[in-house]
């Protein structure tokens, strides 16, 4: 180094009080005001699991509520469910997993159970609405069932590794 490692350390009245280059004098003021190796180091699990639970759940409420709102919208499941020539019952699912569990994930309250039922439900969804386009891509050169895959595969990653521990309860094995 061109510049004596004591002089970094000093304090700033007695850093003056020497003859030191002028990087050296920068690279003082710099460093004492930002520590690298707490940024570059900086990492944190739990806020990573709760920026995922939350965007997970919050952006798969919607979807539930407007089939809850819009008649038409819950339609297009049963039909796709009779179409399938499965009972009728499995179409009311869809409440349980759009509405529910989300909200259980984003609560981070069992939210491995409620991410466990947002990936059957994705996984539904993927074969009655998708079944015919699983290896098709969009106009833009996407994958035709992209959104339902980033929804229920975020859940299968949150059933993997929990909540976290800012969550409603992070104790239990189901949490």
């Amino acid at each position: 180094m061109w510049f004596r490692r004591s002089w970094v350390r000093a304090p700033y009245s007695t850093l003056n009080k020497r003859i030191t280059p002028f990087w050296g004098v920068i690279f003082f003021r710099v460093n004492t005001f930002i520590n690298y190796k707490i940024i570059i180091t900086m990492k944190n699990r739990d806020f990573g699991l709760l920026i995922l639970r939350l965007t997970v759940g919050l952006l798969m409420i919607p979807h539930g509520i407007n089939k809850m709102i819009h008649p038409e919208a819950f339609d297009f499941v049963r039909g796709t469910v009779e179409a399938k020539g499965l009972p009728l019952f499995i179409a009311y699912g869809v409440f349980v997993g759009e509405i529910i569990a989300p909200l259980l994930v984003v609560l981070g309250f069992r939210a491995r159970i409620g991410a466990l039922i947002m990936f059957i439900n994705g996984v539904a969804t993927l074969y009655l609405a998708y079944s015919d386009k699983l290896t098709a891509l969009t106009g833009h050169g996407g994958w035709a069932p992209e959104l339902p895959a980033l929804f229920f595969l975020g859940a299968l990653a949150i059933f993997f590794t929990g909540a976290g521990k800012y969550s409603l309860s992070h104790r239990n094995l189901w949490d």
